[in-house]
């Protein structure tokens, strides 16, 4: 796939040599070009689902960092028994850890205890 106005330059190039051998030069010379384009489109590509990953991850991290610290700050206020006998609490699967507040992707702080 080209734009129309990459295709018409093509074009324009390609008409101006003399014979088939300098054609054939220039047509392997945009092969090697698109060759280049392509392998760098690759990286990309290679790039972005590492990053991708990388950030579900993170994510991922966050959740469990804050549902331990809520888990943590419960049993600090008194609330350890209740913790043990919410099935499934840990790791991160249960009611609890399915709760809206506990699985936000941030760290717990005093304000968002509130």
């Amino acid at each position: 796939m080209v734009l129309q106005d990459d295709w018409t330059e093509i074009e324009r190039k390609y008409s101006t040599f003399p014979d088939d051998e300098s054609r054939m030069g220039f047509i392997r010379e945009r092969r090697e070009c698109l060759a280049k384009v392509e392998k760098h489109a690759d990286l990309c590509m290679e790039w972005a689902a590492g990053q991708t990953q990388d950030r579900h991850l993170q994510l991922k991290q966050l959740r469990t960092d804050r549902l331990n610290a809520i888990i943590v700050k419960l049993i600090v206020l008194g609330y350890e028994e209740d913790i043990a006998s919410i099935k499934g609490c840990y790791p991160f699967s249960g009611s609890l850890a399915n709760h809206e507040l506990v699985k936000k992707p941030q760290k717990l702080t005093e304000l968002s205890e509130l």
